[in-house]
């Protein structure tokens, strides 16, 4: 078995995207006073502001499944599409939601008294956005290497690993095409 157990496919490659964010290393800035050499002036406005990121967190990530999947929702139509195990408050939600659209991955709009988030980024598109970044950092921008540690593990299937082939074999017809 392969140094991912059962997980196999995307689900490898969502366990591996999980795993960076979860130990990236945060630059923090230590502001003690606004001419200090040190701090970065584009943080200085009396407030730290943060990054903007391309890459989502794993909670992030799971609640813009439920709304790739909803098409759009409130807090209470993606809280209703998680696991009843999971048993987030619905303030949590609510600030995971505020959190996405900050980081624009979402939009919302007013419904009475209700918010409306709708997401501006395909899933298609955020997956080409995960997959360049774990090339690049992990696989050192070569794209070949991150397929072959993917096709090399054993537990792959044959099916798996002919599904594969298949969509490399339409990719390099309608290139030639």
């Amino acid at each position: 078995m392969g140094a991912f157990g059962h997980f196999t496919g995307l689900g490898r490659l969502l366990l591996l995207e999980g795993l960076r964010n979860h130990f990236e290393i945060r630059k923090f800035s230590y502001l003690l006073a606004p001419h200090n050499e040190w701090a970065d002036a584009r943080e200085w406005d009396g407030m730290r502001q943060k990054k903007k990121s391309d890459l989502l967190t794993e909670v992030e990530l799971e609640f813009m499944n439920e709304l790739w999947a909803l098409g759009e929702g409130t807090v209470r139509d993606v809280l209703n599409q998680l696991p009843e195990t999971r048993n987030l408050a619905y303030t949590s939600a609510a600030t995971i939601l505020r959190i996405l659209e900050q980081k624009e991955f979402v939009t919302s709009r007013k419904d009475g008294k209700r918010h409306v988030f709708i997401p501006t980024l395909a899933k298609d598109a955020y997956q080409t956005r995960s997959l360049k970044d774990l090339s690049m950092k992990l696989f050192d921008d070569t794209p070949a290497s991150l397929v072959a540690r993917l096709v090399n593990d054993d537990s792959l299937t044959e099916e798996a690993l002919g599904q594969i082939r298949a969509l490399v074999d339409r990719r390099l017809k309608n290139d030639t095409g």
